[in-house]
């Protein structure tokens, strides 16, 4: 990945992990970071090699010489960039270069990098409208199975236990009995419960 020249990044040069470069990608070496000079403006001595001859020039910390055409860039060894975050360096490169030339507005490509970034995010915002879909069909799905649940068990006959009403168990096993138009059921705690038969031939119909 191309980017413009900075001091700071010094360290990365120095190792060899940048590589610099003139913007016609000219090799570039660098002979000296801290020239002394009246003003101090241009403090880096760089050896530009292009086809047919060596130069030696002064740069600024920021990789100026007065001469666009070799202002320093530095080649990093940056993943593969989106259509987008290459445009977007293309750009500021632009206005960084142009700088005291007429340059168009920053607002002025504001249209053309939303529609990159548009592109770029549509397959992420559709396959997360696709999850939400397919969430909600299960959240409906799950909802159904326990409203279908409840639709069905809500018309089953249910014992009612007998407030206060004691039976005579003295056995190990639940008794039935039938008491008019009720069945009994006297389970082993002794606690009495009851279903009408009316409630049991509800049963037949389900």
């Amino acid at each position: 990945m191309k980017i413009p020249f900075d001091i700071k990044f010094r360290p990365q040069i120095e190792s060899g992990e940048y590589k610099v470069q003139t913007k016609n990608g000219e090799h570039v070496e660098i002979l000296k970071w801290e020239m002394r000079s009246i003003n101090n403006l241009y403090p880096i001595l760089a050896l530009v090699s292009d086809k047919k001859i060596d130069e030696a020039l002064r740069y600024s910390d920021k990789g100026y010489c007065g001469r666009a055409d070799y202002s320093l860039f530095l080649v990093t060894p940056e993943p593969e960039m989106t259509t987008f975050e290459k445009r977007f360096l293309e750009i500021v490169v632009e206005i960084v270069e142009e700088k005291d030339n007429e340059c168009p507005h920053p607002l002025e490509y504001a249209a053309e990098l939303l529609e990159l970034a548009r592109k770029e995010l549509e397959p992420e915002v559709l396959e997360r409208l696709d999850a939400a879909y397919k969430n909600q069909d299960e959240v409906v799905y799950e909802n159904g199975k326990r409203d279908g649940k409840a639709e069905a068990l809500k018309d089953l006959p249910r014992w009612r236990k007998i407030e206060g009403a004691r039976g005579n168990n003295y056995s190990q096993e639940t008794k039935f009995s039938i008491n008019g138009r009720y069945l009994e059921m006297n389970d082993t705690l002794n606690n009495i419960y009851e279903i009408s038969f009316e409630e049991l031939e509800k049963l037949s119909r389900l």
